[in-house]
């Protein structure tokens, strides 16, 4: 590269020894000739100059009153690579120095350029023919030294079988000298003594590792047969198990349904006392009408008798209507009772709330005399009708209207009268979902409780007043059975509050309706 750059700087120096020479040689003869306006001795002076080394292109500038004309030119002007030198001409006349003209002369760097490539490849192709001859001396011995040997251990390597390793691996030798050939020749030879005292071992190994094999298979064979006699235990086991849950779900249902008891004998009791009130007077109008139609009647007496029948037909609405409210009661145990397939109705959410906080306040009243909470409800109005299992979303609605008064009827027990209970009911309607809220200031549920308030069997309540499994149905029924979601926001001893969102119209519960058996 040096050497090539020193060449370049050369010819780039003899380029401005040419331009140096015609300065020096040819202005003086040059300006002579154009003061004579003499062409031909111009054309052969510039013909001369023309055949220096590289001189591309010349040109003769007239300079007449401050302005140029072209007088004379050759080569070509358009050479992109170019080393250019103008040079004044002066003719000297009466010893007076006059500027006539401007001699412009190029000479071609591309020319440099290509002998310089011409070095290169030259230098390349020398260098090639160098290292190539090089590298093959330097295959050649090292294929009589290395090459040659590996090649041997290769072929003994690749033939070397269990039964051939008592022959050891010899390689041909030049001289005694060893190297690392032969090092690797004697590694080679250890491992061969090695591999067969190995393989010996080996082979005693698997001969005792088969006597194994044979009394494992006894073995297996022997505790298969234990392990499906145990499995035969376990799986009736495992059905004990899932009847007993089976049970204890039933259980739970007949607890919450128990947990209606007293609500439900109070709000029958006032409904059939108007019933027995009612008729016992509705008796004694009768009578009263039988005695006066014995009687010859006067105006006096019929205006009393149509008194007395308009009473009976008041007091006959009045025993009707609250019959009716003794059968919707009835209606509603009985929907709390059922277990049977699930029957997906339109159902009125805020009047099923309404209907369940009745009879789980009538309850937490029965059971505990004289507790009482602040209810605040906050119902959605334009609530569209939403299907589902009534009877089930029933037992969801009343496990959590009972827990929240539970929950704050102990704080009160715990507080006195500085604690006010409150429970607050919500309902509303967006993107297609119906959310509820209960939301109670009452105890709360320890942050360490809160991963497993949903899981079954697990009570937060004192032994005896609780099975643990009534928000797990409560989980399972608004998770699985209506395709929607409950979740838990709860501070210890200041509240709890339970999100319930169900879609109005859910692939899982989006079916024909059925008729739900009460109607």
């Amino acid at each position: 590269m040096i050497q090539l750059y020193l060449d370049y700087k050369k010819d780039l120096l003899k380029a401005n020894d040419t331009l140096t020479q015609i300065e020096t040689i040819y202005t003086n003869s040059l300006a002579n000739s154009l003061w004579h306006l003499d062409r031909d001795q111009l054309t052969i002076q510039i013909t001369g100059i023309s055949k220096l080394p590289d001189v591309e292109y010349i040109s003769i500038n007239e300079l007449r009153e401050g302005d140029k004309y072209l007088f004379y030119e050759v080569g070509n002007k358009k050479i992109t690579n170019a080393l250019t030198k103008t040079i004044a001409l002066k003719y000297v006349e009466a010893q007076e120095e006059l500027s006539i003209g401007l001699l412009e002369v190029k000479i071609n760097l591309d020319n440099i350029y290509q002998r310089l490539w011409d070095r290169i490849l030259v230098i390349l192709m020398t260098q090639t023919v160098k290292t190539f001859l090089v590298s093959l001396c330097i295959m050649f011995i090292i294929y009589v030294i290395v090459t040659r040997k590996i090649v041997e251990i290769s072929r003994y390597a690749s033939e070397m079988t269990p039964g051939s390793l008592d022959r050891p691996i010899e390689i041909t030798k030049i001289d005694n000298s060893k190297d690392e050939i032969d090092l690797l020749v004697n590694s080679i030879n250890d491992m061969r003594i090695n591999l067969k005292s190995y393989i010996g071992m080996r082979d005693k190994a698997e001969a005792k590792l088969q006597e194994y094999k044979d009394h494992l298979e006894e073995l297996v064979h022997k505790r298969t047969k234990e392990l499906q006699n145990k499995n035969v235990i376990l799986q009736e086991k495992i059905e004990e198990i899932k009847n007993f849950q089976d049970k204890l779900i039933a259980q739970e249902k007949l607890a919450s349904l128990g947990s209606l008891t007293s609500g439900i004998a109070h709000e029958l009791n006032n409904p059939l006392n108007f019933i027995i009130n009612f008729s016992k007077a509705c008796v004694e109008a009768l009578d009263e009408a039988n005695e006066l139609l014995k009687q010859d009647l006067n105006q006096e007496q019929r205006t009393e008798l149509n008194y007395v029948v308009s009473d009976i037909l008041s007091m006959n609405k009045e025993i009707t209507q609250h019959g009716k409210r003794a059968e919707e009661i009835i209606k509603s145990m009985l929907e709390h009772s059922r277990h049977n397939k699930m029957s997906f109705t339109k159902t009125d959410i805020n009047e099923l709330i309404e209907e369940n906080l009745k009879f789980a306040g009538q309850a937490i009243r029965a059971k505990y005399d004289g507790f009482s909470a602040n209810i605040m409800k906050n119902f959605d109005e334009g609530l569209p009708p939403l299907k589902v299992v009534r009877a089930d979303i029933s037992r969801v609605f009343l496990n959590l209207f009972s827990n929240a008064l539970y929950s704050m009827k102990k704080k009160k027990d715990l507080l006195g009268h500085s604690y006010v209970p409150q429970l607050k009911i919500s309902t509303s309607h967006n993107n297609g979902l119906i959310t509820i809220q209960v939301r109670d200031n009452g105890l709360g549920i320890k942050e360490e409780n809160r991963n497993r308030i949903f899981t079954p069997f697990f009570t937060t309540k004192a032994a005896g007043e609780g099975t643990g499994l009534g928000l797990s149905l409560s989980f399972d029924i608004i998770n699985k059975v209506h395709d929607g979601h409950i979740e838990l926001d709860t501070l210890e001893n200041e509240f709890a509050q339970f999100t319930i969102t169900i879609p109005v119209n859910s692939a899982k519960i989006n079916i024909p309706e059925e008729r739900s058996g009460q109607e």
